[in-house]
């Protein structure tokens, strides 16, 4: 499992086994759902916007500086919802230029 370390108890354990519990995820998820959205005729590609490739950074620096000294609460939990829920609303009134909606929209047959 994980080698002791001084100085790191059990929630150390837990938050670092949380953070490589998603690792060992995407590689697996991303490319199940690029084939399932070519399945159901969804279109679904792996080009990034710099919207989207700012948020994911965000989020990893985020959950980088949250764990990088071992120790937690239950506000360093709630400031990590607040900002999740954050980047959610961003999504949701973030809106695509132009010419990054024509790479969607199938041609007119």
């Amino acid at each position: 499992m994980f080698a002791p370390e001084r100085g790191c108890g059990p929630p150390c354990h837990a938050m670092r086994r949380a953070a490589q519990a998603g690792d060992a995820t995407v590689p697996k998820m991303a490319p199940l759902c690029v084939l399932a959205s070519w399945v159901l005729d969804v279109p679904l590609s792996l080009n990034f916007q710099p919207f989207e490739t700012g948020v994911l950074v965000v989020t990893i620096m985020l959950v980088g500086f949250t764990i990088v000294n071992g120790e937690s609460s239950w506000l360093i939990g709630v400031m990590l919802v607040v900002a999740y829920c954050s980047l959610s609303a961003a999504f949701f009134v973030h809106v695509d230029p132009p010419e990054v909606l024509e790479l969607y929209v199938p041609p007119a047959a």
